[in-house]
């Protein structure tokens, strides 16, 4: 993975097992067709750290996710996509699948009282490149006030990522490996775990640069060594 803004960043278990995401890849072989405009899929935040009120943790983080989907589904500049647990995303105009070239997934951190650190990711999902990464302190119930900086960010390096030459974003993938990768992660979520290893171990085979498969199969067998 290559972050191409900012300085590097910690990678998480929303872009490395959440990278879950990356089974909606299936679907995403050849994004020549959709650079303009690009699509963008929010995918459901996390909860991180203690809080004394977990439910109200998970409300924070499930508005956020709602005032970012809306402030998107806004901006006529890109094609937002809407994700449904278990579903490829869809444009919700035509109700057709859609590969989405972008993905935001973002976490939010309790602390003492009401007090919560959020912090979203931009994913170029066929590349994995971590294009923006963006965190904030903050307090439970200002999601609306704090969502349109994130979303104007989002989309700024979203633009500025997709206006560069193809060959300059990252090495390709080879379809045979993201196919594999998105297999393994359905299997893992119906908690078919052998399956899942067996065809992170091929997609290795076909891309072993590719560091993707290489993260999902260390969370499904920690201590194993990446082919």
């Amino acid at each position: 993975m290559r972050v191409t803004q900012g300085k590097p960043w910690t990678v998480g278990p929303a872009v490395r097992f959440g990278v879950a995401l990356a089974w909606v890849l299936g679907v995403a072989g050849s994004a020549g067709a959709q650079d303009r405009p690009p699509t963008v899929v929010v995918m459901p935040f996390t909860t991180e750290g203690r809080s004394v009120d977990t439910t109200a943790l998970q409300g924070g983080a499930d508005r956020m996710v709602l005032e970012l989907n809306k402030l998107l589904w806004a901006d006529s500049t890109v094609r937002w996509l809407v994700y449904r647990s278990r579903q490829r995303p869809q444009d919700p105009r035509t109700g057709f699948v859609v590969a989405p070239l972008y993905s935001v997934i973002g976490a939010v951190r309790g602390g003492p009282e009401d007090s919560v650190w959020v912090r979203v990711q931009l994913v170029a999902v066929q590349t994995m490149d971590l294009v923006l990464r963006d965190s904030a302190p903050g307090r439970l119930g200002e999601e609306a006030d704090r969502a349109p900086r994130i979303a104007r960010r989002v989309v700024a390096a979203l633009h500025a990522h997709a206006r560069r030459p193809r060959a300059a974003r990252a090495d390709s993938v080879p379809d045979e490996a993201v196919t594999l990768v998105s297999r393994a992660t359905l299997d893992a979520d119906r908690g078919d775990t052998v399956s899942a290893v067996t065809a992170l171990r091929q997609a290795l085979i076909v891309a072993p640069r590719w560091t993707v498969p290489c993260a999902m199969l260390r969370k499904l067998r920690p201590g194993e060594p990446c082919p």
